[in-house]
């Protein structure tokens, strides 16, 4: 929100089914005094014109007065595509549009993807050693980075709206998956999912226990032990079962449930397997990977990468837009999967 060529208030979405930004910026600049009659709001996608799960945005801009609106990118939502627009034009609003498009378009991406596509924004965040590996030989993982490697971990999980891990994962680590960030009054914690083909979890682990906040989900298979998927249920978890001939799922077929779900981003933490399975079926759009100046060496300690892998050096995945950064004494690498080869 600009006022007299100052930003006076900056607004953002928070989640499923709270404010979008327009009104949580309108809210912070009334908080503060300021007269909305004379603002410009800058946004990088176009209101909405539609009631979701909250009301329409463009109402809220037409009611406060605001005289001028900014907007980077038409909404590729058909339930708005243009119709914010003309819903603010018709009320005399002033309308620049499709300022730094682009620029709005890669900020937007991951929306724009599970809208286009009905799949949702995958990112995998892994920590290695210098040498490739994930754990020691006997298979002991914690902690391989440091604090502030964990801190921004723990980032991804409040800002993506799932977190996903295999059932090896749960049962040598016993995670929670909850989203531990200090300082913070309020966290997001993520949405769990369980990629267990044949349901060889503990029924005991603290992900089933129905006693964390958020909801746990259970990708399974038919051939898995109907019994099992009844006392996990009972326990509060939802299942998700696939057909499979070989007690495998079907990635591309758990993405596009996911999103039928309206789950429209998801971090996967691991296990290798998860990892190699996910880039595999190609639907990771980002890598985000820590590297510790640590070697646990030995043949037997795993690897970053499961699955089958790639025939031929030319067919690597690769990593385009890659940036480096330092994270405490680790690295972190970042950059989006361009599977062309």
């Amino acid at each position: 929100m600009l006022k007299d060529g100052r930003v006076v208030a900056q607004g953002w979405h928070h989640g499923a089914g709270r404010d979008h930004a327009e009104v949580d910026c309108i809210k912070k600049a009334r908080r503060k005094g300021v007269d909305l009659r004379d603002t410009t709001m800058v946004v990088t996608l176009e209101p909405c014109a539609h009631f979701g799960k909250t009301p329409p945005c463009v109402e809220a801009i037409v009611r406060q007065g605001i005289p001028r609106v900014v907007v980077g990118m038409i909404d590729p939502n058909p339930r708005v595509a243009g119709r914010g627009l003309a819903y603010l034009r018709e009320r005399g609003v002033e309308i620049m549009d499709h300022v730094e498009a682009g620029q709005c378009e890669a900020i937007n991406f991951p929306f724009i993807k599970y809208i286009t596509r009905r799949r949702p924004w995958v990112v995998i965040k892994a920590a290695m050693t210098l040498d490739g590996k994930i754990a020691t030989r006997t298979g002991k993982s914690q902690w391989i980075s440091g604090p502030e490697s964990l801190r921004f971990a723990h980032k991804l999980r409040h800002l993506n709206q799932a977190i996903m891990v295999g059932a090896r994962t749960v049962r040598l680590d016993d995670p929670q998956l909850t989203c531990r960030l200090e300082g913070r009054k309020k966290v997001s914690h993520p949405i769990r999912i369980v990629v267990d083909g044949r349901l060889s979890m503990p029924l005991d682990s603290k992900i089933a226990s129905g006693e964390l906040p958020s909801e746990t989900i259970i990708a399974t298979t038919s051939m898995s032990d109907p019994g099992k998927r009844k006392a996990l249920e009972d326990k509060g978890c939802r299942l998700m079962v696939f057909d499979s001939k070989d007690g495998r799922i079907d990635f591309d077929d758990l993405a596009a449930e996911l999103a039928r779900n309206k789950i429209a981003s998801l971090t996967v933490e691991g296990g290798a397997e998860i990892l190699g399975q996910c880039l595999e079926s190609k639907i990771v759009d980002k890598v985000f990977l820590i590297i510790a100046p640590k070697i646990f060496g030995g043949k037997n300690a795993p690897g970053i990468i499961g699955g089958l892998g790639v025939d031929e050096v030319r067919d690597a995945w690769r990593l385009r837009d890659m940036k480096l950064r330092r994270l405490g004494d680790d690295i972190l690498v970042e950059g989006k999967v361009d599977f062309s080869g």
